[in-house]
């Protein structure tokens, strides 16, 4: 079975020391998404499912903490990533994420979609560690992505326009266990989790169980997300259509709701 968590005081992408405790949000989009929370909720929840999509309920856990969920931080990942190639990162896609941030009319090429898709990934696979029980990406994924940022067919990665109200700048994250189809538990291996930062709706999933192929599943229009990752072949797109609350909340399930699980949601 594949290691997910990282050694405690070790980087979750290269296992090297020196950590640093970090916004989970980049700093800079302070000035654009401006900090208005007076408390944030995170609840775990931890996952069986079997190959013949039973859902059991192992652990759930909820804590509510005071403060803006985007003052929160996190010490797993070191000095040298951060201000390494994860910063390079974070500047390649900061164009693109601040006219999508300000709700600006964006054409993205081929290049914005790696750029955006790229940071939502490192995102993500950040956050999954405010709750370790619920880490569903590998980390020897994590550790060649530290290498060469390169994302793969494990991956499908969404944005849509969003103008809700109860989302702004929190994040919602479902880890989920599939079994194998000869009933071998694989351990926590399949993930959502949703984003939104001003008027951008980010959904990340990833699968990395050999019985789950995410590009067999199909995502119906009036979800009104476009892909980003695997990059659309067919030149620029711009996000589609307008997200509320209930979009927010639905785009979000329907991974686990096509895998049999429907829990209750919860702000992160």
């Amino acid at each position: 079975m594949s290691r997910r968590g990282n050694e405690p005081g070790k980087c979750i992408f290269c296992d090297g020391g020196s950590l640093s405790k970090e916004h989970i949000w980049p700093d800079w989009l302070s000035a654009y998404v401006p900090k208005f929370g007076v408390s944030w909720v995170h609840t775990a929840n931890l996952l069986d499912l079997d190959a013949l999509g039973n859902a059991t309920e192992q652990h759930r856990r909820v804590v509510e903490k005071p403060g803006d969920p985007r003052s929160r931080k996190l010490r797993c990942v070191c000095k040298r990533c951060n201000n390494g190639w994860m910063s390079g990162l974070q500047t390649d896609a900061k164009a693109a994420l601040l006219d999508l941030i300000l709700g600006r009319d964006r054409r993205l090429d081929e290049d914005d979609q790696l750029a955006l898709a790229t940071w939502a990934a490192m995102f993500t696979m950040v956050y999954e560690h405010a709750d370790r029980a619920t880490i569903a990406i590998p980390a020897e994924f994590r550790k060649q992505f530290s290498v060469d940022q390169k994302l793969s067919a494990n991956w499908r990665i969404f944005i849509g326009t969003y103008q809700g109200l109860q989302w702004h700048g929190n994040a919602a994250h479902r880890g989920m266990a599939l079994s194998s189809l000869s009933g071998e538990n694989q351990g926590m291996n399949v993930q959502s989790t949703a984003f939104a930062l001003g008027s951008l709706f980010f959904l990340v999933w990833t699968s990395f169980s050999p019985d789950l192929n995410l590009s067999d599943i199909s995502v119906p229009t009036d979800c009104l997300v476009e892909q980003i990752w695997p990059i659309r072949s067919d030149g620029t797109i711009r996000p589609a259509g307008i997200l509320f609350d209930s979009q927010f909340e639905r785009n979000f399930r329907l991974l686990s709701e096509l895998l049999g699980w429907n829990p209750p949601m919860f702000i992160l």
